[in-house]
């Protein structure tokens, strides 16, 4: 995650990294295996997350997202967004 983030500018005078959306969803999936409280808003979070790359004409990589994905055990949870965005194995 680390070696993909990238320097943005805030206020025009502060840079800060910042991790690619992608890798934020990966994290918002452990947040859920460790806390399955969370799991009802942080799933809100990743279809927030898929939604604004996919208004913003951003490139949504989704081979990162499945490895994010098998890593926690929610496979099928990938596979029905995959289908939601059209995308359908």
């Amino acid at each position: 995650m680390l070696s993909r983030r990238r320097k943005v500018s805030v206020f025009e005078k502060h840079e800060v990294y910042v991790l690619q959306l992608e890798d934020i969803i990966g994290l918002k999936l452990q947040a859920m295996r460790n806390d399955p409280k969370r799991e009802a808003i942080d799933q809100l979070d990743i279809n927030k997350i898929l939604d604004h790359l996919k208004f913003k004409s951003s490139n949504i990589n989704w081979e990162l997202l499945e490895e994010y994905f098998e890593l926690f055990d929610r496979k099928e949870d990938f596979i029905e967004l995959k289908t939601y965005y059209g995308l359908s194995e």
